[in-house]
């Protein structure tokens, strides 16, 4: 069972890093994931997918495909975080953390909570960097990744991130005040 254990932590590990780090590699992917893989999410109406993917009001996720958009629409989400006009080239990224302690494991599966943190968003003229947390079930086939249920709350990341930019839309509105006055 241990072997499994590390195996399979290992496993969910690399897919929340290729997801968090915006990996579009198949080949990457095809290493961990069941070729009927799927990901099933609440619907954020922060992030960009299909709408094909909504199903009994969850996003499902289908796919290396469907995980290589997914990790992409994140990265589009962190790059909406900042003010482009005072940063154009900054770039967002983030990272999950997960405690080992945390981690329940049955014989397939394995559930434990999770905490996603953006890296840059302060130093981009964010108030503060974001952070969710959640739970997640994983479930294997064969030494793959089957599928992937992420549930956190929605409304609380979205007022996340609207608080996060605030103090950047002050800032932009400062000094397009700034700029009027001096003109």
């Amino acid at each position: 069972l241990s072997s499994y254990r590390a195996l399979n932590t290992k496993l969910l590990l690399q897919l929340l890093a290729y997801r968090a780090t915006f990996e579009t590699s198949r080949a990457k992917y095809a290493e961990i994931l069941d070729d009927n893989f799927f990901c099933t999410c609440p619907v954020t109406p922060y992030r960009s997918f299909s709408h094909g993917e909504v199903v009994d009001n969850q996003r499902r996720i289908k796919g290396i495909n469907g995980m290589i958009n997914d990790s992409q629409s994140l990265k589009n989400m962190g790059d909406e975080i900042v003010n482009r006009s005072l940063f154009p080239h900054s770039s967002i990224s983030f990272r999950y953390h997960i405690k080992m302690e945390d981690i329940v494991m049955g014989a397939n599966q394995l559930m434990t909570k999770w905490k996603l943190v953006s890296q840059g968003v302060k130093a981009f003229g964010g108030k503060h960097e974001v952070e969710n947390q959640g739970m997640l079930k994983c479930t294997y086939n064969e030494g793959k990744i089957a599928s992937l249920h992420i549930v956190f709350d929605v409304m609380a990341f979205m007022l996340e991130l609207k608080e996060v930019s605030k103090e950047d839309e002050a800032k932009t509105k400062r000094s397009e005040v700034t700029r009027w006055c001096s003109i």
